[in-house]
């Protein structure tokens, strides 16, 4: 019983999907009239084919063929339509070619009215676009492809001519190859060749790096198209390489900012300025770790003020910071105002570079002592007086650092008393006695802390006794040789200078007695 129910299962599929010889027969004869191209008659096979297998898909594809083989595209996309719910697999394929084929064929034809449309409104070159656009949609209308070219040529547009004829489709055309002559006879053709010649060699060069042989294929491509804008810019791209690749080989710093500031493009901008920006820095450290101050200020400096904003900002101001530091920290011991002097300027420039580190204390003490160390050494004129020899002058040197030297010299009036130009002969005693008193001292001075020095000297006094007599008609003065010497002599003291005002007070002593002895003047 099962094996009878299967047999009648298989029987049945096999009516459905198998051809009758009739549709067969039809379809080998639709083949035929296709190959022939015998359209109308395919549409008559076509509808016979409806009529024997209703249920089927090929009548319709046959017929939509037909149609589109007439150019009826609209009728052949209707009956695909109808064909594609009927087709099986192999219909399917079938009927996906032919929607592309219709597809591409009605992009054709349009793309033709465009062009017609173009002609007959003048517009020469939209048209000669046009049947361009036709050819390249389809490489095997040469038709439209040469209306292109034609249009073209009449417009003397070569090179959009030339771009079409070049093309391996029209190779071995015969008409395309005696166009291709044509154009490169005419006289701007072969400006054009020139030019393009000359371009490509150029180009050449540019990839050996031979930039001033391109340089002057560039001017030869300018003589055949002068004003060329891919021709200039081309030459000043090779005038900019060349610029570089000189300054490469003199790598200097002067050389790269001579090409920064040159004629050419500078499309190596960024690059110069790291190379200068090394330079900078290497010869600024050597200079500081030389200890040359001045070298170094003028690298890292320039740096600075000229190419700042690198990645090495920071690591340039640490430098100049440390090596001024380092240098004030030096010259701080030393006892001159000029070392001082140069410790302030060296503290001074480290806080403009370092502000996190507070130097003014360093900077206060560094001041102070300069005051101290750069007082100036100055020399002194004053009246000095005792109670012996009021009359007195000194004069002498009151110096910062080193010793200073004076000389003082005092008198009294009683040293030029007059005496008698006769013999006086008396008896007894004299009535009176002066004694006549000078004496000049030579010393030094030495500072003990401003504004205070001390002094001290020695040198030589000495005394005239007069003895004065009485004549009856008037005392008259006798020098007593035996009482009068020359005698040691000396002094010290304190001196006090504020601004120009010179004071002095001591003693003086020839080593039996003491006395004061004050001075004031004024120093410069």
């Amino acid at each position: 019983m099962k094996r009878t129910l299967f047999f009648i299962f298989f029987l049945s599929s096999s009516i459905i999907f198998a051809q009758s010889p009739a549709f067969t027969k039809i379809e080998q004869e639709i083949n035929q009239q296709i190959q022939q191209g015998q359209w109308d008659e395919v549409l008559m096979k076509a509808t016979d084919l409806l009529v024997e297998e209703p249920g089927r898909g090929e009548g319709y594809y046959y017929t939509a063929m037909a149609f589109f083989k007439q150019d009826s595209y609209d009728k052949a996309r209707e009956y695909l339509r109808q064909a594609t719910p009927l087709a099986d697999a192999a219909l399917n394929q079938k009927i996906a070619s032919l929607d592309q084929e219709i597809q591409k064929s009605s992009q054709q034809k349009e793309l033709i009215t465009s062009a017609e449309k173009q002609i007959q409104s003048g517009d020469k070159l939209a048209a000669a676009k046009a049947y361009q656009n036709v050819w390249e949609n389809n490489k095997s209308d040469v038709t439209a492809a040469l209306n292109a070219v034609e249009i073209y040529l009449d417009n003397e547009e070569y090179e959009q001519a030339l771009s079409i004829l070049s093309d391996p489709s029209l190779a071995k055309d015969p008409g395309a190859i005696a166009l291709i002559r044509r154009i490169n006879d005419t006289p701007a053709m072969m400006q054009i060749n020139g030019y393009n010649a000359a371009m490509e060699e150029a180009h050449k060069h540019i990839a050996a790096e031979n930039y001033g042989s391109a340089i002057l294929l560039y001017d030869k491509a300018l003589v055949f198209q002068p004003n060329d804008s891919k021709a200039l810019e081309s030459k000043r791209i090779a005038e900019d390489e060349l610029a570089w690749k000189n300054t490469r080989t003199q790598h200097s710093i002067e050389g790269y900012e001579a090409y920064l500031v040159g004629t050419t493009l500078k499309n190596h901008k960024n690059e110069a300025i790291s190379f200068i920006r090394d330079g900078l820095i290497f010869h600024g450290e050597a200079a500081a770790n030389a200890n040359n101050i001045a070298n170094m200020e003028f690298y890292l400096n320039k740096y600075l003020n000229s190419y700042g904003g690198g990645k090495d900002d920071g690591k340039v101001k640490n430098l100049l910071c440390n090596t001024y530091r380092s240098n004030a920290e030096k010259l701080v011991p030393e006892k001159n105002a000029y070392s001082q002097q140069r410790a302030i300027e060296f503290y001074k420039a480290a806080q403009n570079y370092c502000p996190q580190e507070d130097l003014s204390e360093k900077i206060a003490l560094a001041e102070k002592k300069h005051k101290k160390y750069g007082r100036p050494d100055r020399g002194y004129l004053a009246y000095v007086y005792d109670s012996i020899a009021p009359i007195g002058l000194s004069i002498g040197s009151i110096n910062n650092r080193s010793i200073g030297m004076y000389l003082s010299g005092s008198i009294n009036t009683d040293l030029f008393t007059e005496e008698a130009t006769s013999t006086i002969i008396g008896d007894g005693f004299p009535t009176e006695t002066k004694v006549g008193y000078g004496d000049a001292i030579l010393g030094l001075t030495k500072q003990i802390a401003y504004p205070v020095w001390i002094y001290a000297g020695g040198g030589a006094a000495f005394k005239n006794i007069y003895e004065g007599w009485d004549t009856g008609n008037e005392i008259e003065w006798v020098k007593n040789t035996e009482e009068s010497n020359i005698s040691f002599i000396g002094d010290a003291g304190v001196i006090i200078n504020i601004s120009s005002l010179f004071l002095r007070a001591g003693v003086k002593s020839d080593l039996e007695e003491f006395r004061f002895a004050g001075g004031i003047g004024f120093s410069w």
